[in-house]
Formats: structure tokens, sequence, C-alpha cells
């Protein structure tokens, strides 16, 4: 039986194998790195969502629990949508004009999307958030009479 010889690899934290030492040890400096910057820009996003205030004028807060959003999905009927945010499962964004928290969320068929909400759209009460609803439905109700109204007048004029 012949003896060979097996090159020598360097192995970094994440397991990623590498010829040389030097690139080994380069490379589990990014992976700590990045470590780290996920780990801030965490720590920033939940600051900057604590410093915000709801709807209805509470500061967010995700040892709350329940806060709710009235959809206004394009063309669909306005509704009440109950959302929990976990304290990891989260992504903060700023614009000029608020901030937005964001979660991936599974559907009763396993499928999963990313929901967005602006935190100044959230209400921490339910009864606010209830009449807020309301009012959202009166809009929407109006539109799609405007809209049947424009129909039957254009049907008018067909016939």
């Amino acid at each position: 039986m012949a003896v060979t010889t097996k090159p020598t690899t360097y192995q970094a934290s994440d397991g990623k194998e590498f010829d040389n030492e030097e690139e080994a040890k380069l490379h589990d400096e990014l992976v700590t790195a990045r470590t780290e910057y996920d780990e801030a820009r965490h720590r920033f996003s939940r600051a900057v969502a604590l410093t915000q205030k709801t709807a209805d004028g509470e500061l967010f807060d995700f040892k709350s629990g329940d806060y709710w959003f009235v959809t206004d999905y394009y063309n669909q009927e306005p509704r009440l949508k109950r959302v929990h945010f976990i304290g990891w499962n989260f992504e903060v964004t700023e614009y000029s004009d608020g901030v937005e928290i964001s979660q991936e969320e599974t559907d009763g068929n396993n499928h999963s999307s990313r929901y967005h909400y602006p935190i100044n759209k959230l209400y921490a009460d339910k009864s606010r958030a209830t009449y807020s609803l309301i009012n959202a439905l009166d809009a929407w109700i109006a539109e799609q009479r405007r809209m049947a109204e424009e129909t039957k007048a254009e049907l008018r004029k067909r016939l």
C-alpha cells in the first residue's frame, strides 16, 4: 500500500476550510466582525423602536404584547389585525416620515411573508384601533359606492 500526502487545511470558526492559515484567520476576523455588526444593528434597531409612539400615543414596547393594525391593502376591505412582535424577530427601518417595523409571519398554510407596520399606525389599545377601523371602513364603503355610481353612469351611456 502506498503512502500518500494529505494537504494541510485550516478551518475557520464557521467550519469553512482554507489551504492557508492566514486566509483562515482573516475569514475568522470577518465572521467575528459580522456577528458583532449584526448584534449592534439589532440593539440599535430595538433602541429606535422603543423611542417611537403608536397611533394612540403610547410608547412602543416589545413587552406590551399585542398591537392592533388597521390594514389598508389596495382595493381590499380594511380589517383589524392583531400583531405581536417577538423581541428578536423583527427589522426596523427609518424613513423621513417615521419608523417601520417588519417581521416574517406565517399563515395557516405555512406560507411565510414579510409584513411591514409603521409604528405610528399601530394601536396599543384595541378599542382605539376599532374606532380607527370604523373610520377606514366608512372611507372604503364611500369609495365602493363612488365606483358603483361611476359604473352605473357608464352603463347608462352605453344603453
